[in-house]
């Protein structure tokens, strides 16, 4: 397992060809140099989990902090990512997609669905930090 997690851009079309490991899942933010680099990993049958799906335990741990919240809000909300990312791999492979197209999708549509939510006077929780798959 490769887990860069403090350079961008790290993995481009000649690194990935040198990589040794199975699963490449880093929280740095754009892990890949190019998004192409996404299908050659595919093709090298190499793991890719998404940044910012990886990385977002960050963002949900930000958002309630200022708002006073507990802990262990941040704690449930952040228990998701886990099924999350378990789901995008199977989820792409369904849909014949690279995992990053499979993550982006699933990305914009809870987004879509908290703009909805939040236009029909539902929650005030920005889009997103439910990351429980659905």
């Amino acid at each position: 397992m490769l887990a860069p997690c403090a350079l961008g851009g790290l993995i481009d079309e000649r690194s990935v060809e040198r990589l040794g490991a199975a699963v490449l899942c880093g929280a740095a933010n754009n892990v890949l140099a190019d998004e192409a680099v996404a299908e050659r990993l595919l093709a090298r049958e190499i793991l890719y989990a998404p940044d910012f799906i990886t990385n977002v335990g960050g963002l949900i741990s930000v958002y309630g902090e200022p708002r006073g919240e507990e802990h262990a809000v941040a704690l449930e909300r952040v228990a998701g990512i886990e099924e999350t990312i378990a789901s995008i791999p199977a989820d792409a492979e369904r849909r014949g997609v690279t995992p990053l197209a499979a993550a982006r999708d699933l990305s914009e549509a809870r987004l879509r669905r908290g703009r909805a939510g939040a236009r029909a006077g539902g929650s005030r929780r920005p889009a997103g930090i439910n990351l429980r798959h659905s």
